[in-house]
């Protein structure tokens, strides 16, 4: 397929109207993505019979069925998931052997559903994509290999639901540490991990790669003490830095719940924030990996100086905003031409992709 089939596909794709709702509604899933589209459906107005579960178990809640306690011939199901584990086609394979033929994704309804459910990493109307046309035309030539544009063309059709059997494609590559990043023989190698966690991608490239020096960056307080935790025992010792990475020291508020970990003014911790051109000044940078629940651009224009002077390798989660996919290689092209951009998704329902930039001349 091309681009331009692509950009014709999505101008065919018609908005699911309220008024479609003409039979019984009930909502597959009983998680917190499942209740808060259960309030969103009551506050627009739609009363959702239930919740539909695979297995009840020990649940006796009088609003939770299992499948086979409805007519699924006769009744609307709203898929009420969004994780990385359960991928969307499986799930639709089992409710339509059970019978039910009309169902709504999660993107169905989030055009109506967005005040109430905010933001909801690439969760987005499938009309974004129809308004974004020239930005997905322009990105899709950035990706400098065949793969990384039939990824990049999948997860939007993928997202606008007209693919969704991909929903159970993942990339062969280990995440971060592959063919586009460990051939590398610098000396004195120094390595940048923005949302270091509890130090996994840090003990994945210490595997991979001689470290000279190591800087992990991790704002929230209980993947802080993970983290010490974890490194306490080894004889390596990177520096631990408490902060997130942005354009320039900042405080914010930051949402740490679900799967949807942002920044929001009602969140639920403080955290603060630095520039990697503040914190590293001159100092020589070989790569950075980048994980920051959205903030990925704003830490990329904060490191402008470091892009330039050094050419790191950048691995950049690619999955939090859904322009991501278009919109981070273009600022890394922005500030440096010396880069080829290529793109895989290291889990399911497109979650997991990371955009790997890498410099051609090292």
């Amino acid at each position: 397929m091309s681009i331009e089939k692509l950009l014709e596909d999505l101008k065919d794709i018609r908005s699911f109207q309220v008024s479609d709702l003409k039979k019984d509604l009930y909502i597959f899933g009983h998680g917190s993505f499942a209740k808060d589209c259960f309030k969103a459906f009551k506050e627009e107005g739609i009363n959702p019979k239930g919740f539909i579960v695979s297995n009840k178990c020990n649940d006796d809640s009088k609003d939770v069925f299992s499948i086979d306690e409805i007519d699924a011939s006769d009744s609307i199901v709203y898929l009420g998931v969004f994780n990385r584990e359960h991928p969307y086609q499986n799930i639709i394979n089992s409710l339509k052997k059970k019978g039910c033929e009309k169902l709504l994704m999660p993107w169905d309804m989030y055009g109506l559903f967005k005040t109430h459910l905010g933001f909801r990493y690439w969760l987005e109307d499938p009309k974004f994509y129809i308004e974004n046309s020239e930005n997905i035309y322009n990105g899709m030539k950035l990706l400098n290999d065949k793969e990384s544009k039939l990824i990049f063309e999948n997860i939007i059709r993928f997202r606008s639901g007209l693919l969704n059997e991909y929903s159970l494609y993942k990339s062969e590559e280990l995440q971060y540490f592959n063919k586009f990043t460990s051939n590398n023989n610098k000396e004195n190698f120094v390595f940048v991990d923005g949302g270091a966690f509890d130090g996994d991608s840090y003990f994945e490239c210490i595997k991979n790669q001689d470290i000279s020096e190591a800087f992990l960056f991790e704002p929230d307080p209980n993947n802080f003490k993970l983290l010490l935790e974890n490194l306490s025992s080894t004889n390596a010792k990177p520096f631990l830095i408490p902060l997130g990475l942005s354009d320039c020291y900042d405080t914010f508020t930051f949402s740490s719940s679900g799967e949807a970990g942002h920044i929001d003014s009602g969140g639920d911790l403080n955290v603060s924030t630095c520039s990697i051109d503040e914190f590293f000044g001159d100092k020589k940078v070989d790569f950075i990996k980048l994980d920051i629940e959205g903030n990925e651009k704003n830490a990329l224009i904060g490191a402008k100086n470091v892009i330039c002077k050094n050419s790191p390798i950048i691995c950049l989660s690619a999955y939090h905003r859904p322009e991501d996919i278009w919109e981070l290689a273009n600022v890394i092209n922005s500030i440096s031409k010396n880069y080829s951009f290529y793109l895989r998704q290291h889990y399911y329902n497109s979650f997991d992709v990371v955009l790997y930039a890498v410099p051609i001349n090292q």
